[in-house]
């Protein structure tokens, strides 16, 4: 993979022209499994020197640990010596010396390097991506520059440390959360922590490909951005607005995402699931197979903008699109079912492969082997559909049970409920809602607050607003003191929505400042 890498030429397509790619997103992270020889490496490659050729450098990742890549580099210091454990492309060390990226204690140095700290993206003011940067944002390109390396230090060292955690838990309770993961500082993830033999199985990875964080403090699940039902899924964002988001591992953006198993006997399997995994169904697909995947997974009769029922994407794809109404309560559902069939999927694959034992055991050789792969990826393929039949006709029974903010199990008059699909009271008494700031004569739509108001303050605000209304509600004689007390709740309200403006002001020019920058990637 170097060598290629090296005599054509290396580009990523997120790094501008091929003619002149830049460095700043022009590489590409991955890790390399030999079941043969027991085998798994971290591989980093990057553009070379003047645009062209390749830079690369390879890892050796201990049997007993587990990695971690989120886009970023995770290879640190090599020993360039320890060809056992590092692998590197000639003039690995060239670029970084030329533009003065190695590290300054290496200067000189022809056994230790640090690639991370050489090649990994430290965005400066006067790069063309921070540059074009501020010119969209109309943000000077300093702050732009600082704003990228805050969001980098947690965009892909958050994921790393969920990884770990979730993995190797106790190898990750000694890591903090907060640390972070930049070319430039002592304290990165590492590669890969240890974790006790076999203790890792597929369908662990597979959940943690359907991670939002959830039972952490960064759990996109909760707070006011996750809405009444706990939605992790963030979409868009209008990039006028400074600030950002949790980079979760699951996302609603993702189009499909695989676990490859490394397995002997020429039977390796990669486990495919379509759309985002936190609502779909790894299936497994043997990476022998002696014929392509069924139909449904190749048909052009439907893209993504034209819907068919001929592409197997879709049906996924719906599922996780219908769960946004109630993400809490309909994804529970959902994943109940994937674990149904996920255990289901372990007993099928289990058996076929006894019987294409049984077949290479009655006609030993090429022969034999060549008829057990044949049968292996009938079988996959056949499950691939019987699978995706019967998640079509889930996503019909979902429509059934799910719809018009109601739960419907049957006919009969109680039948139907609306537990789990009610506005939950923390929601509800939001004053930005609305729902209980609502009277005759407005606010119609909620009172947007500042985050630094007090209590005493936004009950001052809710009560003016609602004050138009008091005539209505007490008699005659009664008036004239209800308009003494209008009259201090007023001034009470205008000293806080006074406050608030300064709050607003305040706020504003600290924000310039900091210089935030949205991520949208």
């Amino acid at each position: 993979m170097g060598a290629v890498a090296v005599e054509q030429g290396f580009y990523c397509d997120d790094a501008g022209t091929p003619e002149e790619p830049a460095y700043g997103d022009g590489s590409e992270c991955l890790l390399v499994g030999d079941v043969k020889m027991g085998e798994l490496w971290a591989f980093h490659v990057l553009t070379g020197k003047n645009n062209r050729s390749a830079i690369w450098a390879a890892q050796r990742i201990p049997s007993d640990h587990v990695a971690a890549i989120a886009n970023a580099f995770t290879i640190g210091k090599m020993n360039l010596s320890d060809t056992s454990n590092f692998l590197y492309s000639p003039g690995v060390t060239e670029l970084a010396e030329d533009r003065g990226w190695r590290r300054p204690s290496e200067k000189g140095s022809s056994e230790s390097f640090d690639f991370f700290y050489a090649y990994g993206y430290s965005p400066e003011a006067t790069s063309p991506e921070i540059l074009a940067m501020a010119n969209r944002m109309g943000k000077p390109a300093a702050i732009m520059a600082k704003s990228e390396n805050d969001i980098n230090a947690y965009y892909s060292g958050r994921r790393m440390w969920r990884i770990f955690s979730l993995l190797s838990p106790s190898e990750g309770a000694k890591l903090d959360p907060n640390r972070q993961h930049l070319p430039h500082t002592m304290s990165g993830y590492p590669a890969s922590v240890p974790a006790p033999k076999a203790s890792v199985t597929p369908r662990m990875v597979m959940d943690v490909h359907r991670d939002h964080y959830e039972g952490t403090p960064y759990d996109l699940t909760k707070g006011m951005a996750a809405g009444p039902f706990g939605n992790p899924n963030r979409g868009a964002v209008q990039r006028s607005v400074l600030g950002q988001w949790e980079r979760a591992i699951s996302m609603e953006r993702t189009n499909w995402c695989f676990v490859n198993e490394p397995r002997r006997g020429g039977r390796s399997i990669m486990w495919f699931a379509y759309d985002s995994p936190h609502g779909s169904i790894f299936l497994p697909f043997y990476a022998a197979a002696t014929s392509a995947a069924p139909e449904s997974y190749h048909s052009h009769q439907g893209t993504m903008s034209k819907f068919s029922y001929s592409v197997a994407w879709w049906a996924y794809n719906l599922i996780n699109q219908y769960t946004e109404i109630n993400f809490q309560l309909i994804n529970a559902e959902v994943r109940k079912k994937v674990n149904e069939v996920e255990d289901q999927t372990q007993h099928r694959v289990a058996a076929w492969e006894v019987q294409a034992d049984q077949l290479l055991a009655s006609s030993p050789g090429e022969q034999g082997e060549r008829e057990a792969m044949e049968f292996l990826t009938k079988m996959s393929n056949d499950y691939a559909e019987e699978v995706l039949r019967e998640w079509w006709q889930f996503s019909t029974a979902l429509f059934g049970k799910f719809g018009r903010h109601s739960v419907t199990y049957n006919e009969s008059l109680t039948g139907v409920s609306t537990v789990g699909q009610q506005l939950p009271a923390w929601w509800l008494s939001s004053p930005e809602v609305g729902f209980t700031t609502w009277s005759v004569s407005g606010p119609f739509h909620g009172v947007a607050l500042d985050a630094e108001m007090t209590s005493s303050e936004v009950a001052a605000v809710m009560t003016s607003e609602s004050m138009a209304a008091v005539h209505n509600t007490i008699d005659d004689g009664s008036f004239r003191i209800a308009l003494i007390l209008v009259s201090i709740l007023m001034t009470c309200a205008l000293a806080a929505t006074y406050k608030l403006g300064l709050r607003h002001g305040r706020q504003v020019l600290e924000n310039e400042n900091k210089g935030y920058f949205i991520l949208s990637a």
